[in-house]
C-alpha cells in the first residue's frame, strides 16, 4: 500500500462529497475509499429489503394473496423491466415518474371521484361528470403512449 502525502491526501479530500469529507486524513489514507463504497452499497440493499417486504406486506393484505403469489408479484415485474432492456438508472426514473404520475395524479383522483359521486349523494364536486371521464381518457392516453415509447 502506498503512503500517501500531506498534499496527495488533501487533494484527493477536496474532490470528495462533504459526507465523507468529515471523515478527513484517516478517511484518506487507511482504506476510506472501500469504505465510501460499501457503505452507500449496503445502504441501498437494506433499502430494496425493506420496500420488498413491505410491497409483499401490501399485496398479500390488499389483495388477499398468498405469500408465494405476492412474492412473484413483487420481484417478477422489476426482472421484467430490466430484462426487457431498461438498464438505465435514469430510465428507470423516468419510467417510474411517468406510470406513478399518471396513475396517481390522474387515474385514480377521476376514479375516486366517479365513484364518490356514485356512491354518496352529499359528495358535491362542482365539475359535470364528463369532464371527469375526460380528464381520465387525457392521463389513459398518457398512460398508453408511455407504455408504446418503451417499445
Amino acid at each position: 500500500m502506498k503512503r500517501l502525502t500531506l498534499a496527495e491526501a488533501s487533494a484527493m479530500l477536496i474532490g470528495t462529497q462533504i459526507g465523507t469529507g468529515v471523515l478527513g486524513l484517516p478517511y484518506a489514507l487507511r482504506g476510506g475509499r472501500i469504505l465510501g463504497l460499501v457503505l452507500p452499497l449496503a445502504a441501498i440493499c437494506t433499502s430494496y429489503i425493506g420496500i420488498t417486504l413491505s410491497e409483499v406486506d401490501n399485496i398479500k393484505e390488499f389483495l388477499r394473496m398468498n405469500k408465494l403469489y405476492a412474492w412473484a408479484l413483487t420481484v417478477v415485474p422489476p426482472l421484467l423491466i430490466y430484462f426487457a432492456g431498461l438498464k438505465s438508472f435514469v430510465n428507470g426514473l423516468w419510467l417510474a415518474g411517468t406510470f406513478g404520475g399518471v396513475l396517481y395524479a390522474g387515474v385514480l383522483p377521476t376514479m375516486m371521484s366517479l365513484k364518490a359521486k356514485k356512491k354518496y349523494d352529499s359528495f358535491h364536486l362542482h365539475f359535470p361528470h364528463s369532464m371527469a371521464y375526460l380528464s381520465g381518457l387525457v392521463f389513459l392516453v398518457v398512460f398508453i403512449y408511455s407504455l408504446a415509447s418503451l417499445v
